[in-house]
């Protein structure tokens, strides 16, 4: 659950955005396998997940784009996103 999105999938591969605000889903993509771990950027950008082959790939709601993780260790437990926010860099200057 993100501030906006819940992000969520099933052992059947889909991957799917509900937008919370109007109550639908408005992205929903199909994997070849089950998805069994799923990692959302905290603002929903990107989601991380690992499939039922163990297998990670990167995907981006936006533009549809997939991205596999090379060597992928098989005892993954997290994924860590790195968060950059303007209103910090204007506070500094």
């Amino acid at each position: 659950l993100l501030k906006d999105f819940l992000v969520y999938s099933t052992d059947t591969g889909h991957l799917c955005h509900f937008y919370i605000d109007e109550w639908q889903i408005v992205n929903k993509y199909k994997h070849d396998t089950g998805i069994k771990k799923i990692y959302a950027e905290p603002y929903g950008m990107s989601v991380a997940f690992i499939d039922d082959k163990n297998e990670g790939f990167i995907f981006n709601p936006i533009n549809g784009s997939m991205i596999k993780i090379p060597n992928l260790p098989e005892t993954v437990t997290g994924i860590v996103w790195e968060t950059f926010m303007a209103e910090k860099v204007r506070k500094r200057m």
